[in-house]
């Protein structure tokens, strides 16, 4: 997007995300199919360089752009659960602790399940684990290779059998994966949500729950001993560091989580000690500079403390407690109270950066979730686009839109049939919208039809009117069905919540689109409210687009009768 040298953001092709969906479009006739040799390996590929692209914005601190790409890629994906990690590092960074907790939720059901599927495919492919286990150990296999003369006979089922074990060895490392235990770190995204929320009672209920003997992994240990330092029990804290040092006694980060802990207890010469050992452990560390600055101060030496806390500013510029903290030392000398005055004035500039950043990523996140976009300008020279999930209303809207006077842009490639009977309103090269997008410049001042998926591939600087048609996930999924069966169609392999979640998180995506495309507007129409008071919904829609358009016409070509499912 520019210095990254990546592309223009109206020039991206946002690929749908789930492989089932893809097929359930296909077969309803709303996109061309993929090649089906290439579709699962290119899913793959596209989900990995979405989760590149969403850890790159994180890296950046750009987490309102990561979050939505994190949240699909996880509903699509849902025993991934690194997508769900990320996005809940994500939410937190943004302080969207009310969707944190609800992600937190999901997660700790999505790796109980995950974990019980999975361990019900080991017990299942046990038997033939034990096989081939006994097939490696049995040293018959390998005389009856040397005794057998025909080599050639011999290396196809050996190729077969060492392909076969691969295949094995990657499953149960995957299951095995998947069927681990996860407690502690769901109760450690809990517990940290509740120091983030100030619950503090409740953070130090749940510290309690957890054993301070035995193993643990000296990650863990690192974090409830920061946990118990949040909660100001700092003898707690010392514990679970000194548990990580036993397991890596060379671990920088426990050395300074006992120095903070020592600067609590007033204890200076060992907070320096242990400063100065984490620093001997791993020079670039601005936090150690800035407790050895601290605690030195303390003792005494301020000339030694502030060329401490300098090393930790030129380490890190923007580094608060190393600022804060010499700003202090300065104040006490009246000969540069100047000097501290504007090292206190750019700590505020650098904190009112911090709540800006915050904020605006805050605001691109509720994008996806909003559709208030921006003014298209002339409504004659904006396109129209009736948008939503197949099934969800659109062809009924098109109807209306030409009732009321609106030019539409359709081919009838599709005839009117049981689904459809006035028709779908479609043209087909909506269908290949990934591919060739220059005819939309057609369709300024008419009325098109474009389905959810494909909104994200309409470049951003195309100004549209974009009616975007609600309807109960339920009713859609089963009407996509019943269309289905009458077209004589399989559709999506996945269940019914993994294919709603999908389909809601590309309907998401979508409405961010509109909402963030700089020239772009839209309005949310519920299906079933238009149905019950079309009136209202003609009038509504002929506002928005700011057409003269004959509402009771509008209005009048509404068929209730079309309703077969219902929420």
């Amino acid at each position: 997007e520019g210095e990254d040298g990546s592309h223009d953001e109206s020039q991206r092709v946002d690929p749908i995300a789930d492989a089932e969906a893809v097929k359930q479009l296909v077969d309803l006739g709303y996109i061309d199919a993929p090649p089906d040799d290439a579709r699962q390996a290119v899913r793959e590929c596209t989900r990995e360089l979405q989760f590149n692209l969403a850890r790159a914005y994180m890296d950046g601190a750009r987490f309102g752009a990561a979050a939505p790409i994190l949240e699909e890629l996880w509903n699509s994906w849902p025993a991934e659960h690194r997508f769900g990690g990320a996005l809940i590092r994500c939410l937190g960074a943004m302080g969207e602790l009310d969707r944190r907790a609800e992600a937190i939720d999901l997660f700790e059901a999505r790796t109980r399940e995950h974990a019980e599927k999975a361990r019900a495919e080991l017990e299942r492919l046990k038997p033939e684990i034990d096989r081939l286990l006994a097939t490696d150990a049995d040293p018959q296999n390998d005389a009856d290779a040397l005794s057998d003369p025909d080599e050639d006979a011999m290396a196809a089922p050996a190729a077969e059998r060492d392909a076969e074990r691969f295949r094995l060895r990657h499953t149960v490392r995957r299951l095995s994966s998947l069927a681990a235990p996860r407690e502690a770190h769901i109760a450690w995204l809990r517990l940290s949500h509740s120091i983030e929320t100030g619950k503090t009672e409740d953070a130090r209920r749940t510290l309690d729950g957890f054993s301070m003997t035995g193993a643990a992994h000296p990650s863990l240990c690192l974090s409830f001993g920061a946990a118990e330092l949040r909660v100001g029990r700092h003898d707690r804290a010392m514990t679970w560091f000194h548990r990580a040092l036993e397991a890596d006694n060379e671990n920088a980060e426990a050395r300074l989580g006992l120095a903070e802990c020592a600067i609590a207890r007033r204890d200076w010469a060992v907070a320096i000690d242990e400063s100065l050992t984490a620093i001997d452990l791993s020079f670039h560390l601005p936090r150690a500079h800035t407790l050895l600055g601290r605690a030195v101060w303390r003792s005494g030496d301020a000339a030694a403390a502030e060329r401490a806390l300098r090393v930790a500013l030129a380490q890190a510029p923007g580094y608060a407690p190393a600022a804060r903290t010499l700003a202090a030392i300065l104040s006490r000398d009246p000969d540069r109270q100047d000097e501290a005055r504007k090292l206190r004035a750019r700590l505020r500039g650098s904190q009112q950066d911090r709540v800006w950043s915050r904020g605006r990523e805050r605001l691109e996140y509720r994008a996806t979730t909003t559709a208030e976009g921006s003014d298209p300008g002339d409504p004659t020279g904006a396109i129209v686009i009736v948008s939503g999930l197949p099934r969800s209303g659109t062809s009924m809207m098109m109807q209306m839109l030409a009732a009321g006077g609106l030019e539409l842009v359709i081919d009838d490639h599709r005839s009117a049939d049981e689904s459809n009977p006035h028709g779908y309103y479609e043209d087909r090269r909506v269908a290949r919208l990934g591919r060739d997008a220059g005819w939309l410049h057609e369709a300024r001042g008419k009325a098109v039809k474009i389905v959810a998926p494909l909104i994200p591939l309409i470049p951003r600087t195309t100004p549209a009117f974009v009616i975007f048609m609600d309807r109960p996930m339920d009713a859609v999924l089963r009407s996509q069905r019943a269309m289905l069966e009458r077209l004589g169609r399989a559709g999506s392999g996945a269940d019914h919540e993994r294919l709603a979640t999908t389909l809601s998180a590309q309907a998401r995506r979508a409405k961010a689109w509109a909402a963030t495309a700089p020239h772009a507007a839209s309005i949310s129409v519920d299906y079933d409210d238009a149905i019950a008071d079309p009136s209202d919904a003609a009038r509504r829609v002929a506002a928005f687009l700011r057409r003269d358009l004959d509402t009771p016409a509008m209005a009048a070509a509404v068929d209730p009768s079309l309703r077969r499912q219902s929420a």
